[in-house]
């Protein structure tokens, strides 16, 4: 999995590339969502336009975020899922834990 960030004003967003699993890629989301936190940023778009699979663990990744976001008083928006994706977080009954956009100025205008 491959990881940038962009920061936008008061917001960080995160773009994903390939699978987001236990072998390294939850692990670089949670230590990229911790840098940009411990930085004092609070509102956070994860786009996984480019994640064509997400395992147990990265599931259980994202939903870390938005716990850890939140504790923060911070903000989390997903952005642009592909459909096997959403259908996991269907499966996995996490689709109401989500605010999902499949715009990034609309993401990012939803937290103002």
């Amino acid at each position: 999995m491959l990881l940038s960030a962009r920061q936008l004003g008061d917001a960080v967003v995160l773009d994903v590339s390939g699978p987001l699993t236990m072998g390294g890629g939850a692990r670089k989301l949670r230590e990229a969502i911790q840098h940009w936190l411990d930085a004092g940023l609070r509102r956070f778009v994860i786009n996984l336009k480019g994640c064509d699979y997400v395992d147990s663990a990265g599931m259980g990744e994202l939903a870390t975020a938005v716990i850890r976001i939140h504790n923060a008083a911070g903000q989390l928006r997903l952005l642009g899922l592909t459909g096997r994706v959403q259908e996991l977080l269907r499966i996995a009954k996490l689709e109401p834990v989500f605010a999902v956009y499949k715009d990034e100025t609309e993401a990012l205008e939803s937290m103002r």
